[in-house]
Parts: structure tokens; sequence; C-alpha cells
């Protein structure tokens, strides 16, 4: 075969007009292999001639001269030599099989020299412990699927890591069948090999990888971005991106690039000039080697231009223990936020200290980066920079999910409530349609559990650095005081604003003086839809979930000098009072404030796992000098069924 191989390799390699040497680059290997090869020195494994064969784009069998003979097959078990532990050789289209090697007497002793393929694949099959395992063999080795695979054009198939115990030894093993023709029909080698070495090594590089996978991923919290370096490859591995901006100037269409040779590139194109002499000793590996060996971890300040301006940057190295190359996480934030802040500080000052009189806490928050900048719990004096830790439980502002320390204090059945206040998606929602809302739960306090309010609302330049303000505090007081008023029948007990006896009241008695007056007043009546049918598919928990819902966006959009009332179960008014003003349609500025009422109950919500679509009717009726009463401008004012 060797005399036959080498005159058909060299006579392609010529059809192709390509050199030993060409030929040995596309192959990975030195121009002498090739040359051993067309001088009939050495012939390559199985592997190799399959490889070989796509290369030159011919048949297998085209490069496997005396097929019609054993010599081929007798070549696999000498190219193999001690690599396999067992050989076969299937003929697909008999269905037959015969063994051409066996080299571990300990594997597989039942199995026949020859026999069945169908029989042979079953045998095998035994012995792999997993039964998924077990299945995806018996599907990929099957006589059928072989012959199918063959007429597809495929070398070979390989299935590896199948844990199997053979005759009692248990062992990872890999199964590979490679395709020959052999009279125009199909024929396959099968080869069987432990793995053993290889699964141990995979295992250990995987661990390796999950210990630095979570040092990345810690960083990825506080950072940006995050990158795992190896000094002794002189290798960056970019691992994480967030927002960072800086980052997509890094053109590359790999996963790694190289260390120094990338800093070097981005100290000169991207770092302020004042800071480059900086930044490359720092970052330079020797500088690295030294002050990581010394430290666990050390950052370093610098001002990069993007966009032709200055970004404030800090870099983060910490050395990771426990492996065998100099291996370090490097995690990267941007500080124009917080160095923002802190120029402005006078912006924000008064409103703090203003808040701090009202609240227990008071929280600088940004939306982007889900981050609390600052916490305020002291009226008397505006805090240093460090940040205040008077409420630990909004150190970290969003959290879709209610973390141990939430779920440890606030009650059980506030969890959903609360979730509104700390979730990235709702918080961002709200205050990019309404410059505030809140959110009203219980919360342990003195191991007992008291009222509190979050009120969440835009700070200045929200559209520009997207940070907002929150207050925290303690209303358990006003609750027993709305309590107390409850008890002389003012406040529907649900929703927290007027009866409908309290609101007939109220407007019954403006209405003598309305046209006397330099108002416009107009009566909303707003019905919730199918309110009896979301009660009884889903409960009262979450007819009152919708109630709160409803009452949180009409005090949204109404404004203090409107009266709103819940006057029915599942019916809502509101009294509007609007100053006159020639230059304004006052009729026109209610209707519209009717329709952005409409729309903004007619929402879907994901309540206990539930989508509920919620839609109302809005009915109004505007005071004029023929409105007698509070009945029939009610009449007016319902809307139709």
């Amino acid at each position: 075969m060797q005399d036959t191989f080498s005159a058909r390799i060299t006579a392609l390699r010529k059809e192709k007009k390509w050199t030993q040497e060409m030929l040995a680059e596309k192959c990975g290997i030195s121009r002498q292999a090739v040359a051993k090869w067309e001088n009939g020195q050495s012939v390559p494994d199985i592997f190799r001639i399959i490889e070989l064969a796509e290369l030159f784009k011919v048949e297998l069998n085209e490069l496997m001269a005396n097929t019609h003979s054993d010599v081929s097959f007798r070549y696999c078990t000498e190219s193999f030599g001690n690599l396999y532990q067992m050989i076969f050789v299937f003929n697909l289209g008999e269905n037959t099989y015969r063994l051409l090697n066996y080299n571990d007497t300990n594997w597989f002793k039942d199995i026949s020299d020859d026999g069945s393929i169908d029989d042979f694949i079953k045998n095998i099959s035994k012995s792999i412990h997993n039964f998924e395992q077990k299945q995806k063999f018996q599907s990929l080795f099957c006589r059928k699927n072989l012959i199918h695979l063959w007429q597809e054009g495929n070398k070979k198939v390989s299935l590896r890591n199948l844990h199997s115990f053979g005759t009692g030894n248990s062992s990872w093993i890999e199964c590979t069948v490679c395709f020959v023709n052999k009279n125009t029909e199909p024929v396959g080698v099968f080869l069987v090999r432990t793995v053993d070495d290889i699964v141990k090594k995979e295992k250990k590089k995987q661990e390796e990888i999950l210990g630095r996978q979570y040092i990345i991923d810690m960083l990825t919290k506080e950072y940006d971005s995050a990158h795992l370096v190896n000094l002794t490859e002189d290798k960056l591995y970019l691992l994480r991106f967030n927002n960072s901006k800086m980052h997509k100037y890094i053109k590359t269409e790999t996963e790694t690039i190289c260390y120094s040779e990338s800093y070097i590139k981005y100290n000169k194109q991207f770092v302020a000039k004042h800071d480059q002499k900086n930044v490359e000793e720092q970052l330079s590996p020797e500088n690295l080697k030294k002050v990581l060996s010394e430290r666990k971890s050390f950052s370093i300040f610098f001002t990069i231009i993007l966009d032709n301006k200055e970004h404030w940057y800090e870099i983060r190295c910490i050395r990771i223990n426990d492996t065998p190359d100099f291996c370090f996480a490097m995690g990267f934030i941007n500080r124009d936020l917080e160095a923002a802040i802190s120029k402005r500080r006078e912006m924000y000052e008064e409103i703090i200290k203003t808040l701090a009189v009202d609240y227990d806490a008071v929280y600088l928050a940004n939306l982007d980066s889900g981050k609390v900048l600052y916490s305020y719990n002291n009226p008397e004096s505006f805090p240093e920079d460090a940040p205040v830790d008077a409420f630990p439980a909004l150190e970290d502002c969003f959290s879709d999910e209610l973390t141990p320390f939430h779920k440890l204090v606030v009650h059980p059945e506030d969890y959903e409530i609360f979730k509104r206040a700390v979730s990235r998606e709702i918080v961002t929602k709200e205050l990019t349609e309404h410059r505030m809302f809140f959110v009203t739960y219980r919360m342990l306090y003195n191991d007992v559990y008291e009222y509190f309010q979050t009120r969440i609302f835009r700070s200045i330049n929200f559209e520009e650095n997207h940070n907002f303000v929150v207050g925290v505090k303690n209303i358990n007081s006003q609750i027993k005081m709305a309590r107390n008023s409850m008890i002389a029948h003012e406040i529907d007990s649900l929703s927290g604003i007027l009866n409908e006896k309290q609101f007939k009241q109220r407007v019954s008695e403006v209405l003598p003086r309305c046209n006397f007056m330099e108002f416009s007043y107009a009566m909303l009546i707003i019905d919730i839809d199918n309110f009896k049918q979301i009660v009884k598919d889903f409960g009262y928990s979450v007819g009152d979930y919708v109630l709160l819902e409803t009452t949180k966006h009409l005090c949204i959009i109404s404004s203090s000098d409107d009266t709103i009332a819940r006057i029915g179960e599942n019916r809502f008014a509101i009294f509007v009072r609007l100053r006159k003003n020639s230059s304004l349609n006052t009729e026109k500025i209610i209707l519209a404030k009717a329709e952005a009422m409409n729309n903004i109950i007619r929402k879907k919500y994901s309540i206990e796992n539930n989508n509920i679509i919620l839609s109302c009717r809005v009915g109004v009726a505007f005071v004029n000098p023929e409105t007698k009463d509070y009945d029939s401008l009610f009449e007016k004012a319902k809307p139709l069924a």
C-alpha cells in the first residue's frame, strides 16, 4: 500500500500545483513528513488520510489503494498500534463484522470475533452506564444510520466520553467509525479506545475555568467588564462586556488577543497623553508580576479619550490563586458618573436635605448601573463621598428576585408589592412614564411588622444622567391615623382614598359655588371592566392588587387640586378642578386627562404567574349652570355599559 499511496499523493499534489512545503503548511506538519510519504518511507494514520482526502477532494478509497484486498484494513491496525483497544471491520451492506485487532484482553471478552453488526452494537451498549448515553450510542452506530451517514459523504463519525465498564473495569471510552469503499459497498473501520486521561484533564481544566469564571462573575457585578489575563502565555481573554464604551474600540474577531501588544496599542491610541507613561508602567507584564506577587489586588485610575471626550476610568487587577500559569482577573469601570456626582453635589444637596426631613433614609441611585451612589440618613449634615450604609437592603438597588435579606424583613404577603420598588424593569418603566411613583408595604421593625413607604422619583437632569432618588420612611403612624379616619367613614379601607359617602359630601359642598368661581369643574367616573370575573378566576388577593394599581395610576395622573375616591367595588371617581384661562380650552384638557386615564389603566399585568389584561370605561360630565346636584352630575358622568 505504501508504494501506491506515495505515487497517488505525489500525483494529487502536482495536479494542485502545490509544493511539498505548501502541502505541509496546509496539513500543519513539516516538509520532511510529506517527503517521507512521497518516498514511501512512512504512511500517515487513518485520520490524516481522511483529512488528505477532504483536502484533495477525492474519495477515501482513491488514497487507500488495494481496497479489493484487506491491505488497507491491516494498515489501520499497524498505523494505530497500541492507541486503540479494539479494531473491527464493518461490512454495512452485508450486516457483518470481524475483529482486526484486540489489544486489551480485559475488554469485552464476551464479544465474538465476527457476527452481525446489529448484535455487536447491542452487546457494546450493554456496558454503557448512562441510559441517555446508551440510547445515543445505539441510534448513532446502528447499521441503518451508518449507511445513511456514508451516503451523505461523511468520512467518519465519533462519540466520546461514554462511561463504560467493559468486563468490570470502569472507564471512559471513545467509539469511532471511519468509512471506506470496498467494491463500492459501504465499509467502516470501528475503533474503540479508553480516554480516561483525556477526561481527567478536561475535568481539571473545567474546574479551573469555573474557578476563574467565579471571579469574573463577581467582578462584573461591580465593574462594566472583566477579563482574564494569562501573563505566561501573554494572552487576554475577552470574557465579559457590559456597557463599557471603550471596548467597542478593541477590534477583534476572536475571544483571545495578545495582552502586551493590545495594551501598548490601546495606551497610545486612547489614554490621555499625561497618563500614558503611568499606564504603560503599571500595566506592563513585569510590573504586574511584581505587584501581584506581593498583593492580592490593586487599582489604577486614568483618563481616556473617546469620541473627543475625556472619561475617567478605573482598572482593578486581582491575582488568581492555584493556577499553574501567572493569571489574574482585570475589571474595568467608568467612573464618570461618580465624578459627575462629586462635581454637582451642590445640585443635589438641597433636594437631599429637604427629603431627609421627611424620610428615614434617602438614596441617590443610577438607573443604568443599578447601583446606589450615595446614602443619606442624617438631616443635620451632608455626608462625605463615602456611602453610608443606612439601609443595607438597598445597597444594590435592583433585584428581580428578592434577596434572603428582603425575604427576612418584608411581610410575605407583600413580596410582590415590594418587588415593584426593586425590579429594574418596573423602576425603568415607571420613571420613563412618570416623574414619581411609590410602594407601600409591611416590614419588620423592632420585631414587629410596620408599614413603610418607598417613594422613587427622578432627580435633576434625569434625561441626561438617569439618576433617581429613593426615599424610605416609616408610615405606621399615618396608617393608624388613616384607620382612625376610616372609623369616621371617610377613607376607603383598601385603596386609602375617599369613600363614596365622603366624596359625595365634598362634591355637594362645592357644586353650589362652582359657577361663581374662577375654576372649571368636571366629574370623571372610571369603571374597571370584568372585575368580578377577575376575582372569580384569580381570587380576592389579585382583585385587591388590581384595585391598588388602579388607585396608584389615578393618583399619579391627577393633580393636587383633584379629589379622588373609590365609590364602588370596581368604580372610581375624580372631581377635577382647573383654573380658567382665556388662552386654554379647559374642556379639552379634561377630556385629554380622561383619555390618558383610559390608556394608562389598559395594561397587561403578570401577577402570580397569571397574565391579566385590564381595561376600563371612563365617563365625563362637565359642571355648568344647568347642573342641579350631585346625582344629576353623576348620571351624566356614568360610563355606558
